[in-house]
């Protein structure tokens, strides 16, 4: 399993854990005792969508963010993987 595909694993969960991140300030905020009118996280989400759509947007920022540095690094295994066949190339074209 390359190198890419572990970082894209991690920030598939990074952005699952933002999610969890978020629902655990709102539990905080609750229990420090600050006026917040909502039973639970969810129902904060269906009353302020505002709320719900800046949560998501932080998820596929960090998703989109995932598949760019995946496609990166699977970019420089591709280019390195045609170094190594060139010179292997070359090198038996010498030896013929």
């Amino acid at each position: 399993m390359g190198l890419a595909w572990v970082v894209l694993v991690v920030y598939i969960l990074w952005a699952i854990g933002t999610y969890f991140q978020e629902q655990n300030y709102f539990l905080y905020y609750r229990m420090a005792g600050d006026q917040i009118q909502y039973r639970d996280f969810i129902d904060m989400l269906r009353r302020v969508p505002s709320y719900g759509f800046s949560v998501f947007i932080g998820m596929i920022g960090v998703l989109l963010k995932g598949i760019v540095y995946f496609l990166v690094l699977k970019g420089i295994a591709l280019g390195l993987d045609m170094i190594i066949e060139t010179d292997i190339n070359y090198r038996e074209a010498q030896n013929e």
